[in-house]
């Protein structure tokens, strides 16, 4: 070949060489072009193509690999938790959160910590009454914003109207003569259709003798003259020609919470606290809640004072006089001391006191019943209820003294 021929040969393929290239750059540059196009589209095909990817690498830069694929590039420090790691990790978690409980607890026994709420302690020794009667879940007593708890109509030991005894009707008949026995336990009696009860057996007394006197068991296990007053209020409806008034023992009992405050708040029925106190953590709980700041320290007082007991008393004699309705005071019978510095009993007397001392600054009449039967302890079940024969010896006291005020024709 000569040189000439070899030039010629050698720049045909120089511009063979230069014509590929140019070729390949003008792909290239298309091929940017698609990217461009591809990586630039409208946020409407955005979405959709957003929507091929997996749902943990949405929203993510899209970047190229080195074999030319497209794919979302992963967050740095993100990392995928499967299901069973995560609960595995939540399982350690809960296991350690009980050792250290079931530590603690068994240190504070060690150390024998204990702490009882005041309001559960008066709980416990059967000093605080009021949760239980107006608890919901009560057989014979509800829940009442006024009273506290009222009884249960329809139950057990409650006629449609709340009482104990005979359906009153609305209008009262001309010739009957209505008495309503208002008090505690003691007058409401034993429980049951036909248990003894003091009220009934002095309604047969009066009737012995050709009256028409109708005696309507109105008392509630648990009452103070507070809700007595409230009590006496209701009766109203039902025109009584006299009403027999019985408290003291209840407005005796010391507590955390006057009836006075108790009846003004939304009931708490210290589930939660009793739930706590059965665990010494729950003690420990309890003590921090009751030391926190704010929290207003607990003390005792009586569910009634007595002078505010003196004042519900006038305040049912003035009611009563208004409306020609006689009163007449009983004073609580108990038996028995006590040992316990904030036991009722020890505060009981004042109660009786004060029974005799508005009876006779009011005019109205008073029977102790606790004197006719202080000594006699075989009178009672136990320290505040009398047995069925006393209850019958009560009646007939109470029969003594009112019988002739209770006539045989009625006007009213």
């Amino acid at each position: 070949m000569t040189p000439t021929g070899c030039a010629a040969t050698q720049q045909c393929a120089e511009g063979s060489l230069g014509q590929m290239m140019r070729q390949a750059t003008t792909a290239e540059v298309r091929l940017d072009a698609g990217k461009a196009a591809l990586f630039n589209v409208s946020a409407q095909s955005t979405g959709r193509f957003d929507r091929l990817l997996p749902r943990t690498e949405r929203h993510l830069p899209l970047t190229k690999t080195p074999e030319g694929t497209i794919q979302a590039s992963q967050r740095p420090g993100i990392r995928r938790m499967s299901v069973k790691t995560y609960l595995a990790n939540a399982t350690l978690v809960f296991a350690a959160l009980v050792v250290s409980l079931l530590v603690t607890e068994g240190a504070l026994r060690l150390i024998d910590y204990q702490y009882t709420p005041l309001r559960i302690e008066r709980i416990k020794t059967w000093s605080e009454w009021r949760y239980f009667f107006a608890s919901s879940e009560n057989e014979n007593f509800v829940y009442d914003s006024e009273l506290i708890w009222r009884p249960r109509k329809g139950s057990e030991w409650f006629n449609e109207q709340g009482y104990r005894g005979r359906l009153l009707t609305a209008t009262k008949p001309q010739r009957e003569f209505r008495i309503f026995a208002i008090g505690d336990s003691n007058t409401l009696g034993v429980s049951g259709k036909n248990g003894p009860q003091w009220p009934a057996y002095l309604e047969q007394l009066l009737n012995e003798n050709g009256r028409n006197a109708t005696v309507t068991n109105a008392g509630v296990y648990g009452y103070t003259s507070f809700q007595g007053l409230r009590r006496f209020k209701q009766s109203l409806r039902y025109e009584p020609n006299l009403v027999l008034i019985s408290f003291g023992c209840n407005d005796a009992m010391h507590v955390t919470t006057s009836d006075a405050e108790f009846v003004g708040r939304k009931l708490r029925n210290n589930n939660w606290d009793q739930v706590l106190m059965q665990t010494r953590i729950g003690q420990l709980i309890l003590n921090a809640l009751d030391s926190s700041p704010g929290h207003v320290k607990e003390r005792l007082v009586p569910r009634v004072t007595p002078e505010e007991y003196k004042a519900n008393l006038t305040e049912i004699i003035r009611l009563a006089a208004a409306q020609r309705i006689r009163v007449v005071l009983l004073t609580r019978p108990f038996t028995g001391n006590s040992d316990s510095p904030w036991w009722w009993k020890n505060f009981a007397p004042q109660y009786n006191a004060a029974t005799l001392e508005v009876a006779e600054r009011t005019g109205v009449l008073a029977i102790d019943v606790y004197s006719f039967f202080k000594d006699c302890s075989e009178c009672f079940v136990d320290e505040a209820h009398l047995n069925e024969t006393a209850m019958r010896e009560m009646a007939k006291l109470i029969n003594k003294e009112i019988q002739q005020d209770v006539p045989t024709q009625v006007d009213r």
